[in-house]
């Protein structure tokens, strides 16, 4: 109730709003509006209630708090997980700077014996875990699919396997087609045989398959599958909480005695300490949130040497730069050998989800990757446009630039992709195949920058001078020259809301999308949903400067 009898309530606290909401809408379930009492004091009983109805959740309320629009962390939605066991049919081939596989295909069995597909998981998986279990499928792949699809699933890639392994997995529930909703692998069971992963439909309510009746596996669906796959049963359901910026699925991990935990292979220590205080974000929920947004940020911010915004204590302690190793970091991360001007340095990179994960026990609150990877190190592959907007530029300013941006780069034969900074600027990013050098890179940036600026000098400027910036938008190139940095897509920076580096659609950049909608709490909800990567083209994109445009720049 935000007004009432032409008194504003939006600064009243929830308790003292739902208190008038109470004098006016019936408490005896009457009419189309009904009021909903608090339930102050047993929420955990709830849940459990909620989870056991097989409803999606509960909506938990600050309730001493004012009405704010818009999302924060006064509200949370926490969700019912469920957790079962599927047999692995399938898995599809890895993309970008995975290896072994990309997901696993699963299904399940019915009363009848017929195997019905399920869906598939990408997520979950360690780099120990993708090696060792793409050599066991490798072993048992098939020519036959062993299930029929449902109409719109793509087979490209895949490699079918005997119904053998039976892995455990958590899912948020199901889509009308009887697909898995947000799955986590948790584990292979190498104690159950996949006959015995049987569920069948009865009333419309998943149920276990009578344990007495006779099962002959087939390997054809039965006729007229409907909803059959609508829900498993023995779900175990825990609550999921978006607003702590939690991965798909994730459970607590189990505490040491001083209070720190496992983490992917990492020991995070202190894992309650808040780095984003107003979001009440700790070390272990960041965590958490790499983890969820792993297979979509790895290609990205994998295999290149960094810089790092350190914040041991979280934005409202000491900030500062890492660029070299030291005693104590983590053996997970990788390390290079590279000669800055006249002394070297021993640099890190990240290698996989262990890495991400130790950054964070480091307290790195930004990561800010080479445009070139540790194998290829003098001739990068990522060119960065940075678009920096003059302070009280308003937004759509900036996106029409970077669309401008996008066309020029296309008038000369580059694609390129575009993701938020985190703050209120946009970065256009170019891949080129790794032939040309650092000063080539940044002398090719720098022309196109300059030109760009000459065109719209009153729009522009590439003078990184904050009074050039005067009612304009700065084009730093400089981002583009060996040791120089951009902050990588999928990293969070530290800054109040807690705000991620994201990679867009251009269509969404077109529809004035802002860049205060992406945050540790939102990115992997928004990445869940998504039916396509933004950048799922980039890593993959072979494109060169042409030697007419290299002549015409002097490189």
């Amino acid at each position: 109730l935000l007004y009432q009898d032409g008194y504003d309530l939006t600064p009243a606290p929830l308790e003292e709003r739902k208190a008038s909401l109470a004098a006016i809408v019936p408490h005896d379930g009457g009419g189309m509006l009904r009021y909903s009492e608090h339930q102050a004091g047993s929420g955990p009983a709830f849940f459990r209630h909620v989870c056991r109805f097989k409803l999606e959740g509960i909506i938990a309320k600050r309730r001493d708090r004012p009405y704010r629009p818009g999302r924060g962390r006064d509200w949370l939605k926490i969700k019912c997980d469920n957790r079962d066991e599927f047999v692995v049919i399938g898995f599809t081939e890895p993309a970008g700077q995975r290896h072994g596989f990309g997901a696993l295909l699963l299904g399940y069995y019915d009363k009848a014996g017929h195997l019905t597909y399920s869906g598939r998981v990408g997520t979950g998986f360690n780099d120990l875990q993708l090696a060792a279990m793409r050599q066991r499928l490798d072993a048992i792949e098939r020519r036959e699919r062993p299930v029929a699809l449902p109409r719109g699933v793509s087979t490209k890639g895949v490699h079918w396997t005997e119904p053998r392994p039976v892995a455990e997995v958590r899912y948020g529930g199901w889509t009308a087609e009887g697909v898995l909703r947000h799955p986590a692998f948790l584990g292979l069971r190498e104690d159950k045989p996949p006959e015995e992963v049987v569920y069948d439909l009865k009333n419309g309510d998943p149920q276990p398959a009578d344990a007495d009746a006779p099962l002959t596996p087939a390997l054809s669906p039965p006729a007229g599958r409907g909803r059959a796959a609508a829900q498993p049963v023995n779900r175990v359901p825990s609550p999921r909480v978006r607003g702590e910026g939690q991965g798909e699925g994730s459970d607590p991990p189990a505490r040491a005695r001083d209070g720190s935990v496992d983490f992917a292979g990492v020991r995070l220590t202190n894992p309650d300490r808040v780095f984003y205080p107003a979001e009440g974000i700790t070390k272990l929920a960041l965590a958490q949130y790499y983890a969820a947004i792993a297979d979509w940020a790895l290609p990205h911010l994998s295999q290149r040497a960094l810089s790092m915004v350190r914040c041991p204590e979280g934005i409202g302690g000491q900030h500062f730069y890492q660029k070299h190793d030291m005693p104590g970091f983590a053996d997970v991360l990788g390390r290079i050998e590279i000669r800055d001007k006249s002394e070297g340095g021993t640099y890190l990179f990240i290698k996989d989800l262990a890495g991400l994960v130790a950054v964070v026990q480091m307290g790195v609150l930004e990561i800010h990757p080479w445009g070139s990877t540790v194998d290829r190190l003098e001739t990068p592959n990522l060119i960065t446009f940075d678009f920096d907007p003059d302070e009280g530029l308003p937004w759509d300013r900036v996106a029409d630039a970077a669309i401008e941006m996008r066309e020029a780069l296309a008038g000369i034969g580059l694609e390129s992709f575009v993701k938020t900074t985190g703050g209120k600027g946009l970065h256009v990013v170019v891949p080129v195949a790794p032939k040309l050098e650092w000063e080539a890179i940044k002398e090719f940036a720098k022309w196109v920058a300059e030109r760009f600026a000459a065109a719209y000098p009153d729009r522009f400027t590439t003078n990184m001078a904050k009074r050039a910036r005067t009612g304009r938008i700065f084009i730093d190139y400089l981002r583009n020259g060996r040791g120089a940095t951009a902050v990588g897509a999928y990293s969070t920076r530290a800054r109040a809301g807690a705000p991620v580096a994201t990679p867009l659609f251009w269509e969404e950049v077109e529809n004035g999308v802002k860049p205060d909608a992406f945050t540790v709490t939102t990115v992997p909800p928004r990445l869940a949903a998504l039916k396509s990567d933004p950048w799922a083209e980039l890593p993959k994109l072979r494109q060169s400067i042409s030697a007419r445009v290299r002549k015409e720049v002097g490189i």
